[in-house]
């Protein structure tokens, strides 16, 4: 194969001549651009994927730390002598992240569930009377009974 590329923007392949003109060179050009954009876009739709997913991990691992710290706190509660009174502060939001907390009594124990972003996730307790809310709440040990934002 004998490739010469002439000043004139003509080259000889296989002993034919061929000459390009502005308007295939254009042509070129945006296919070569319009592919360029696209890897370009996929690329960018990977990374933010990635991103997200890495958001959501990070607010799940914090959900899951917040329930494990209050469900401590009762543990700890359920633990005490009778007269334990301790103030538990409940964050708003955790990341920036809407949730909301509650707690279902069965039999001899207690749920502690926690809700965000469509998904529900639970803590065993010891039995608690009462109900827990954002912001200020208090913890208290009568006799054997744990109750939370209850003056009994």
């Amino acid at each position: 194969m004998i490739l010469r590329i002439n000043p004139s923007k003509r080259c000889r392949v296989f002993g034919k001549r061929r000459s390009y003109t502005k308007s295939q060179i254009a042509a070129e050009f945006t296919i070569l651009l319009g592919f360029a954009l696209l890897v370009t876009m996929i690329s960018i739709l990977f990374l933010y994927d990635t991103g997200k997913d890495r958001n959501d991990e990070k607010i799940d691992s914090k959900m899951y730390d917040f329930g494990y710290s209050l469900q401590n706190e009762f543990i700890l509660a359920a633990e005490m002598n009778n007269g334990y009174v301790r103030p538990l502060v409940v964050k708003e939001q955790i990341e920036s992240t809407d949730y909301n907390l509650s707690l279902i009594s069965v039999a001899n124990y207690t749920v502690l569930k926690i809700s965000y972003n469509s998904k529900d996730i639970y803590f065993k307790t010891p039995y608690i009377i009462g109900n827990i809310s954002k912001g200020e709440n208090t913890i208290r040990t009568i006799g054997t009974d744990v109750y939370i934002n209850n003056n009994t």
